[in-house]
């Protein structure tokens, strides 16, 4: 669990009366003192980035599609069923962790469809 989410579990339990209030500080204090997981710290390191669908028409370059989306949003967007689950099958899951773990702008998918006449671009930023 996340410092956040304990913090906000113990305010919690203060708020019903489950806790006492100098039991909450030093419960508090200890986690302040505890440090985040490196999993939990690159997970706030992420919390900032996109990623960036863009299609465009190969003769004109006109945008079709341009939406970015924020990656603690990307989980809820595949729960929904929501028209990106095409999109977001291209990206090779061992691809995508590799970058999440480098800060920067990486490029994940770019498809020429020529039958449909657009390209596909797909960016982790």
């Amino acid at each position: 669990m996340s410092h956040n989410k304990e913090r906000i579990q113990i305010l919690s339990e203060v708020r019903r009366g489950e806790l006492e209030i100098p039991d909450a500080i030093t419960r508090l204090q200890a986690l302040s003192a505890r440090p985040e997981t490196p999993e939990q710290e690159a997970r706030q390191d992420n919390s900032n980035r996109e990623l960036h669908i863009l299609r465009t028409g190969l003769e004109t370059g006109k945008v079709i599609m341009d939406v970015r989306l924020p990656l603690n949003l990307l989980d809820a967007a595949e729960r929904v069923g929501a028209n990106f689950a095409p999109y977001l099958a291209l990206i090779p899951s061992d691809t995508l962790q590799e970058c999440l773990s480098i800060p920067g702008t990486h490029k994940l998918v770019d498809i020429v469809q020529e039958e449909k006449g657009e390209q596909l671009q797909i960016f982790l930023e």
